[in-house]
């Protein structure tokens, strides 16, 4: 019994170890701390990442009647990965304005997988290569693990706006 709980303790200490969430690191190019690999809302408003998202979540107001529509569409079959990096303007600028329109919607986290790139547009631990991810940040919205759309670097009409013309595909 004490071999089994040992095992399951290190298995445990080592699934941890591989797979941090919301892991910084210091790029001497940029001179600052930027979030890399799987991350979530925590990781954004993380101190040495800095004050961007709260500012830009505070400042944003979505339509409404869009907010409405989104929630009245979104299902359980809808899944969004976001793929942003902390160190991109336009990352600063829509990631909070996505988090409010979720929030808002009454849209769970758990419909979202969030990464965080380094420079060259890589997730540490995780290969986004099939992702074809050119510009951040990117949402892409899937049904059924089938991908329905993405919006790229920032929104045509609003993000809210763009968004549920996604969901409105059958």
């Amino acid at each position: 019994m004490k071999k089994i709980l040992i095992t399951h303790f290190l298995l445990l200490y080592t699934l941890i170890s591989y797979s941090q969430l919301n892991e910084t690191v210091f790029v001497e190019k940029i001179g600052k701390d930027i979030l890399i690999g799987e991350c979530n809302r925590t990781g954004l408003q993380l101190p040495q990442i800095g004050d961007w998202y709260m500012q830009e979540y505070n400042i944003y107001q979505p339509s409404e009647r869009v907010i409405k529509k989104i929630k009245s569409e979104f299902s359980n079959d809808i899944s969004i990965t976001v793929v942003l990096a902390t160190w991109c303007h336009d990352s600063k600028r829509e990631v909070p304005r996505f988090y409010k329109i979720i929030d808002l919607a009454g849209i769970d986290e758990k419909y979202l997988t969030v990464y965080s790139t380094d420079l060259k547009k890589t997730v540490k631990g995780v290969d986004i290569s099939n992702l074809d991810i050119q510009r951040v940040p990117t949402f892409i919205i899937y049904r059924n693990g089938i991908e329905i759309g993405r919006i790229i670097e920032s929104p045509n009409r609003s993000l809210e706006k763009d968004l549920l013309k996604i969901l409105r595909k059958k």
